[in-house]
């Protein structure tokens, strides 16, 4: 059978009439569906996608469907898969903004499409609440022990929100042996490129989270230090 946008839709929702997927979305029968571009389309390194919209009267719903296409080297597209849904529900129960899930299939999901990249509020500077939300995200993360090295470049906004979407190895497994302070700079580094001013409480929660781990560092070695020393 050939693919489909209604047949994807109903063998994700779990249901044999594209109407009844339409209701488990929220809408009813009659609401249509509007396709932005003609087919997938390659969305990332690891991923396909697919952007549509579903419309009823006023009301529309910006979706969009991601494909897990992991590269070369992957030992299985499945187990990749299963990575993305566990980092993204990890940050999830950290409080970290993620798009709403509609449903998940065989390494297919559908989820929210958001209509705005943080780093499109490049040469407008980026209003203060978004800037410090986008900061607490790399500081959560960091403290999760997560290291992603461009963060910032990958997060959407939903309204004064920053939204993390990609859970692929951009962002990567928890890796605590890592030290934190390449990915902190980075996105010190990225927001400031955005307008952020160096003051802003936004930029002052990341130099604070440099800091701490600087001292943190310096009380580590002291400690071993002192423990050799002793120890002769």
């Amino acid at each position: 059978m050939a693919w489909s946008l209604e047949n994807e839709l109903r063998d994700l929702i779990g249901v044999n009439e594209i109407g009844e997927a339409m209701e488990r979305l929220g809408f009813s029968r009659r609401a249509s569906i509007t396709s932005l571009r003609s087919g997938w389309r390659r969305g990332g390194a690891e991923t396909y996608v697919y952007e549509f919209d579903l419309v009823e009267g006023a009301r529309e719903a910006p979706m969009i469907l991601k494909a897990c296409t992991p590269g070369f080297g992957v030992a299985s597209v499945r187990s990749s898969f299963q990575k993305w849904l566990q980092r993204r529900r990890s940050v999830s129960e950290r409080g970290i903004a993620t798009p709403h899930l509609y449903a998940v299939g065989d390494c297919v999901l559908l989820e929210e499409r958001l209509p705005t990249k943080l780093t499109a509020a490049k040469g407008t500077g980026l209003a203060s609440d978004l800037a410090l939300s986008a900061a607490s995200m790399v500081v959560d993360l960091v403290d999760m022990g997560y290291r992603p090295v461009d963060l910032i470049s990958d997060l959407w906004c939903r309204g004064a929100v920053a939204v993390l979407v990609d859970f692929g190895e951009d962002l990567g497994d928890p890796a605590t042996a890592v030290p934190p302070t390449k990915s902190l700079q980075a996105s010190y580094s990225c927001l400031k490129s955005l307008g952020v001013s160096g003051d802003s409480q936004a930029l002052r929660l990341i130099s604070s989270r440099i800091a701490d781990f600087v001292q943190e560092c310096f009380v580590g070695d002291a400690k071993w230090s002192e423990s050799t020393k002793n120890s002769n």
